[in-house]
């Protein structure tokens, strides 16, 4: 089923998020647990911080030049996900 209208979804066309339009909005959004989803790996480089974050459709990844900032968003998790931490090679 084809629709005349592409604004309208359709059984062939849902509306979708892309992993690439997800904004990780920690700081201004209280509902953002439900954007963390299952699970969340943390990785420490020596010029950034990456998060990846398991959803239940996508794995949403966010790199944080700013340390401060990224120490801010690790406080900001909530306390029943734990996060792993992966050492940089």
């Amino acid at each position: 089923m084809v629709s005349t209208f592409p604004h309208i979804p359709t059984p062939t066309n849902p509306p979708s998020i892309h992993p690439a339009d997800t904004k990780f909005v920690a700081e201004t959004d209280p509902g953002y647990q439900r954007v963390l989803g299952l699970a969340i790996k943390i990785k420490r480089n020596k010029d950034n911080v990456k998060f990846k974050a398991r959803t239940p459709r996508f794995l949403v990844t966010l790199v944080v030049k700013d340390t401060e900032k990224a120490e801010k968003i690790i406080k900001l998790l909530p306390p029943t996900l734990k996060p792993t931490y992966i050492k940089s090679a």
